[in-house]
């Protein structure tokens, strides 16, 4: 809720999200409590299940800066963790590469 990086890229996520459809899980592991969350989802369009209060878990996953996406393959193994979606600098301007999330994605179908 507080993560700057984290709130920008959720509509680069929402939108891979809804490339995929269902063949794809997506959730949301954070250290805010739920009270946080659901106020924090009033103002913004976040398409996941958030698990909140997961401190523990991050930090067994080794997990203590964000934004981190983390991919499973299809037997729940970690394959890859990133940090936010890609940035590419266009005429100046930046812009999330969503194609390189997409791509890591389809290689685990």
């Amino acid at each position: 809720t507080t993560c700057k990086p984290c709130v920008e890229e959720m509509n680069s996520l929402n939108e891979i999200k809804e490339y995929f459809k269902d063949k794809v899980n997506f959730i949301s592991l954070t250290t805010d409590e739920e009270v946080e969350v659901r106020k924090f989802l009033e103002t913004k369009r976040f398409n996941f299940q958030h698990i909140v209060g997961q401190e523990d878990k991050l930090e067994e996953l080794g997990i203590n800066s964000f934004p981190k996406n983390v991919f499973l393959d299809k037997h729940g193994r970690i394959i890859r963790i990133t940090g936010n979606v890609p940035i590419v600098i266009k005429d100046g301007k930046k812009f999330e590469d969503k194609n390189r999330f997409i791509a890591i994605l389809e290689e685990l179908l």
